[in-house]
């Protein structure tokens, strides 16, 4: 899948959960928003080398300043990410999703990718 058709399937993927999202269903919103926020960095996680764009790295601090306060939120967040990571795994670039929060200058307290224990966030 390219790069265009995967962010057309991650932003079909949010835009559906926003949809079918009940008021009271907080994490899936949180989801779809966390998505959208995460979308401009497919192409530096699917691709080897190179630098994450600053729209990628406003949605990683935005991720950061989220999820903060709150263990509830980094476990959503984690699953969230787990989720749709795991759509595309077999495309990520080890390299380049282990070395993206230090890249944005945020330091999560878990990594970003399919392989994520979300279990053991703190």
């Amino acid at each position: 899948m390219g790069a265009v058709g995967r962010k057309m399937a991650l932003v079909a993927v949010a835009m559906a959960a926003l949809l079918l999202a009940e008021p009271s269903a907080e994490a899936a919103i949180m989801c779809a928003v966390l998505q959208l926020r995460l979308i401009p960095c497919v192409d530096f996680l699917t691709t080897a080398g190179g630098s994450p764009t600053d729209a990628c790295c406003r949605g990683v601090r935005w991720l950061y300043g989220a999820t903060k306060d709150s263990l509830t939120d980094r476990i959503a967040a984690c699953s969230c990410i787990k989720s749709v990571s795991a759509s595309i795994a077999g495309e990520l670039n080890a390299s380049n999703v282990e070395a993206l929060p230090g890249l944005c200058d945020v330091h999560l307290s878990y990594s970003i990718g399919p392989s994520t224990d979300c279990s053991s966030i703190q």
